[in-house]
């Protein structure tokens, strides 16, 4: 049986914030493509966000882990 994106993606929500940040931090084609198919299927209206606050601590553990990174390159490349 294959999934259909929209099931992926709700298997996605449900990780926590440290696995999601983990599978988008690997910036793989497959977790950009997720990006982007669920950013547009939240404008058209496929999908209805309702726990916004879990999205904000998403964002908010993608943002931090995506300044470690950044800091962990600039040390490197001292």
């Amino acid at each position: 049986m294959t999934k259909t994106k929209l099931q992926i993606i709700r298997e996605q929500m449900r990780l926590d914030r440290f696995e999601l940040a983990n599978h988008v931090s690997r910036g793989s084609d497959q977790s950009i493509s997720f990006w982007i198919f669920l950013i547009s299927a939240y404008e058209k209206r496929e999908i209805e966000i309702v726990n916004t606050s879990r999205l904000s601590r998403l964002a908010l553990a993608l943002q931090c882990q995506y300044s470690d990174l950044k800091e962990n390159d600039g040390e490197q490349n001292k």
